[in-house]
């Protein structure tokens, strides 16, 4: 029988969340951030709030089949709204397809996009595959206009965004993207441990009684 995953811990820090935030979750290749993301799309929908995901390189789908794999009950995608990125694989409701290209027009068009879609507001964006954006796009000129692109909504309070970012690939790539990313987020969430002793820590926000919380996430399945 297919199972939800509800954490009230971690609904209580979303709640906390104020829109125009920008939102940086941090992972490592061990962890799993899909299940903090799961718990994102259930809370959003249960405060009727709009979800669009931009998906980047078919992150999306990454994330789909290991909740598939741990048992939940992903019907809650299949309604989301989804920018894409690259890739080919389709989950949610697609309603923009970019061909990775030169980076500019890539952030050109998904401006373009993603402001005719958020309309008046309470969205909440989870951003999947920055991490292989960047690892595509990776001259100093592309990471700047990556970079842009996250700044470009930064303060817009009809969303709240949400940047999956994994550290180990970002690292590799230049050592300076993590630092400038978490520079720009006005809260920062770091996912450590396995699925039966997760971590959510907070370790960066602009509500000072979150910062430095932690959060035990188990798998109840």
């Amino acid at each position: 029988m297919p199972t939800f995953l509800f954490m009230p811990e971690v609904e209580a820090v979303f709640e906390e969340l104020r829109f125009g935030e920008g939102v940086l979750i941090e992972y490592n290749s061990l962890t799993h951030p899909d299940l903090l993301l799961y718990m994102l799309i259930q809370w959003a929908k249960k405060r009727e709030y709009k979800v669009i995901v931009d998906d980047n390189l078919d992150t999306f789908y990454t994330f789909k089949t290991t909740l598939d794999l741990l048992g939940l009950d992903t019907r809650i995608l299949e309604d989301i709204l989804v920018i894409k990125t690259g890739g080919r694989k389709r989950v949610g409701t697609v309603i923009g397809q970019i061909p990775v290209n030169d980076v500019r027009v890539e952030s050109t068009k998904y401006i373009s996009l993603f402001s005719s879609t958020i309309e008046k507001g309470n969205v909440i964006n989870p951003v999947l595959g920055l991490d292989r954006a960047f690892y595509v796009h990776s001259s100093k000129e592309e990471i700047m206009t990556l970079l842009g692109n996250a700044i470009a909504f930064k303060g817009d309070k009809r969303r709240i965004a949400f940047y999956f970012v994994n550290i180990d690939v970002l690292n590799k790539i230049h050592p300076a993207i993590l630092s400038w990313l978490e520079e720009l987020a006005t809260t920062v969430i770091r996912v450590q441990g396995h699925l039966e002793k997760m971590k959510v820590i907070i370790i960066k926000s602009i509500n000072g009684p979150l910062t430095g919380k932690e959060i035990v996430v188990p798998l109840k399945a």
